[in-house]
């Protein structure tokens, strides 16, 4: 494709974009249009809400400040919904206010500063729903004690190796109930909808998951980690070390 942004395509996609600058919108709907998605607009979180409501989209970018409804209201009602109705909907927050803790404490999966880069939103939107080349095994999945499982990161884990990652626990957990240790010591940096990609993949066994632990990592590694576990209704403990021989 054409267009400027490489082999991107995002054909079939349904994106909602939340913004009171109308400017902002025609830019984001010609963007993603072009890009092959199909774009609904809204100028405020309340019309953002009844738009989400009516066409379930697969991606939801809002801005935060905005009159009747802001972009935190917005997310929480949609975290409100049950998964199958939309509940798990990968949300960007995209702004000049606020902050990456205050967005992913609200319920978006990621945030993005005001002016955006198109190319760095275009590729973060399809991180979300594409999958891309195959993991490069940037993770390992080990089983020190029966009730117990570790899942360990190395580098810079993209959404395609989360996916990898959180599908073979998955498999696991749907053996017997496990506590989970997510070893982030080791990694670089992440993609930022490595969240969102873990969550959708847990979802249909977050009831085997008697608790998580959080080993090392960035306080933006942590800060994910955190949002993903109050999504899927883990308790988590934060940890810098974590001995396999000590008991969980």
């Amino acid at each position: 494709m054409a267009n400027g942004f490489g082999s991107t395509d995002l054909s079939g996609l349904e994106i909602l974009v939340v913004d009171d600058d109308v400017d902002v919108l025609a830019a984001y709907a010609e963007l993603f249009q072009l890009l092959g998605a199909r774009v609904s607009t809204a100028a405020s979180g309340n019309a953002g809400w009844r738009c989400f409501e009516s066409t379930r989209p697969d991606v939801l970018i809002s801005d935060i400040q905005m009159a009747d409804g802001n972009g935190y209201e917005l997310v929480e009602r949609v975290r409100s919904l049950p998964a199958g109705a939309g509940g798990l909907t990968p949300a960007i927050a995209v702004s000049a206010e606020g902050s990456a803790k205050q967005s992913l404490e609200a319920g978006f999966d990621a945030y993005l500063a005001k002016p955006v880069d198109p190319l760095s939103l275009v590729d973060l939107v399809r991180s979300f729903v594409h999958e891309g080349a195959r993991s490069r095994a940037h993770w390992t999945l080990a089983e020190p004690a029966s009730d117990c499982v570790v899942l360990a990161f190395v580098g810079h884990p993209t959404a395609d190796d989360m996916r990898a990652a959180t599908h073979a626990l998955a498999k696991v957990l749907e053996t017997s109930a496990r506590h989970v240790v997510v070893d982030l010591r080791a990694i670089t940096g992440f993609e930022l909808s490595v969240g969102n990609v873990a969550e959708r993949e847990m979802w249909s066994v977050r009831d085997h998951i008697t608790g998580a632990t959080i080993v090392g990592g960035s306080f933006g590694a942590r800060l994910v980690a955190k949002a993903a576990c109050a999504v899927l209704g883990t308790s988590c403990e934060l940890v810098d070390r974590w001995n396999p021989e000590v008991r969980v």
